[in-house]
């Protein structure tokens, strides 16, 4: 795996990208993402989460990330994804797709949604294998309450991506 490289002494010098943007809560938190590589981003719901992400995996300088969220949020993601980094993002929906984007040096994040990343039944796993092969540097968990039973198949699925350097977990839903 490519490691994300921390960038303290450079974010000193030069700072993040739209780093200026966020409010002063937003900042604490990239700071915080910054010096661990696996978190839980528990903001309340409409906090900004999602800038403060993407602004802390550009600035941890990850190569290769992948977003899993609900479908309804996919082409959100794609867009907060590019205003936010200046990276490009693709919204995937078959293995070929994720494939290609090992050839697409300027595809930063690929995007997927949990309903198919999961597969039909425990063995249905392609997705997850070759996200596996394409060495992703960062796997970022939109609405992650969606993982809460240990025994279904998004849980299964998800849990062979904690070899990942960087886990970001998120949601903004209240325990119960």
């Amino acid at each position: 795996h490519m490691e994300c490289q921390k960038m303290n002494t450079i974010a000193s010098v030069q700072p993040l990208l739209n780093y200026n943007q966020l409010r002063d809560y937003q900042q604490h938190n990239v700071d915080f993402i910054m010096q661990r590589k696996t978190v839980g981003v528990f903001s309340q719901q409409r906090t900004g989460k999602t800038p403060t992400v993407c602004v802390a995996i550009n600035g941890l300088d990850c190569k290769r990330v992948l977003i899993i969220c609900p479908a309804s949020l996919r082409l959100a993601w794609q867009a907060e994804w590019s205003r936010w980094t200046g990276k490009r993002a693709l919204v995937v929906t078959d293995l070929e797709q994720v494939i290609k984007t090992v050839y697409t040096p300027d595809i930063t994040a690929i995007i997927r949604s949990y309903n198919i990343v999961r597969g039909r039944n425990i063995k249905d796993d392609a997705f997850i294998k070759a996200l596996l092969k394409i060495k992703l540097d960062a796997v970022v968990l939109d609405e992650a309450h969606k993982m809460k039973s240990r025994s279904s198949l998004t849980y299964k699925a998800i849990k062979k991506l904690n070899k990942i350097p960087v886990r970001i977990a998120m949601t903004g839903t209240p325990a119960p």
